[in-house]
């Protein structure tokens, strides 16, 4: 499942101001706070330069505490990666030492690394959300499901699952749909589809993915595209 890092380290590589592009906060302004390194490593990642081993994380969550106290306007603070789970200590530090300032957190995890009981304690005190994103084609050999299970006691959760494109699509949904039936995952809302953000013809992959749910009838899924890549493309920072 990946090891753990704690303590203190330069494990950042971007912080910036944008617009959340995903999930049900998609269109509010927040900050990012992109952790460096992975446990997987998805053809179809859109951040694959924060688990490149050749680029440099320059910052630390200290530096994170410093930039989200330069911005107070925003409110929405988005913790994500990489995958931020590898570093929880550093994780628990910033959502403690900023959360005085009446912010929002959202964790964007994999969903295969297990959070410690202190940060689902934190994240339940904050009413923070988890954005979970299984990734459907590691399910049966990186994924202990039991976290999956975990993660349903969670009252602030997302589920969201990229769909990579036309000819995985039927596969890819009905691997959701089984995970639904097993009692993996018991969502309390629709399920959140994404398209492949690396699709260079991505109104068409948006297009694929709504006319296959709606030609399915599949009613307990939410169809939204990312945002920011309507906007900025492959932008870093955006």
């Amino acid at each position: 499942m990946g090891s753990v890092f704690r303590g203190y380290m330069n494990n950042i590589i971007e912080m910036f101001k944008s617009i959340q592009g995903e999930g049900k906060y998609i269109g509010i302004p927040s900050i990012f706070i992109r952790f460096a390194n992975c446990n997987l490593s998805c053809g179809f990642c859109d951040t694959r330069y924060s688990w490149d081993d050749s680029v440099s994380s320059p910052y630390n969550y200290r530096d994170a505490i410093k930039f989200i106290s330069k911005n107070p306007a925003y409110k929405h603070i988005v913790i994500t990666g990489g995958e931020p789970l590898i570093h929880q200590f550093d994780v628990k530090e910033l959502i403690n030492k900023t959360s005085s300032r009446d912010s929002t957190f959202t964790i964007e995890t994999n969903g295969s690394i297990r959070p410690d009981n202190e940060l689902l304690a934190i994240m339940r005190f904050h009413n923070g959300l988890w954005s979970v994103s299984p990734k459907i084609h590691y399910l049966d050999t990186h994924y202990d499901l039991s976290i999956l299970e975990k993660f349903n006691h969670q009252k602030n959760i997302q589920w969201k699952f990229v769909i990579r494109g036309m000819i995985d699509m039927k596969d890819d949904i009905e691997k959701v749909l089984s995970l639904i039936e097993h009692g993996i995952i018991t969502p309390t809302e629709p399920i959140i589809l994404q398209p492949n953000g690396l699709r260079t013809d991505y109104n068409n992959a948006c297009r694929e993915l709504a006319d296959y749910v709606i030609q399915n009838d599949l009613i307990q899924f939410r169809v939204i595209p990312q945002f920011h890549r309507i906007c900025w493309g492959q932008e870093r920072g955006k």
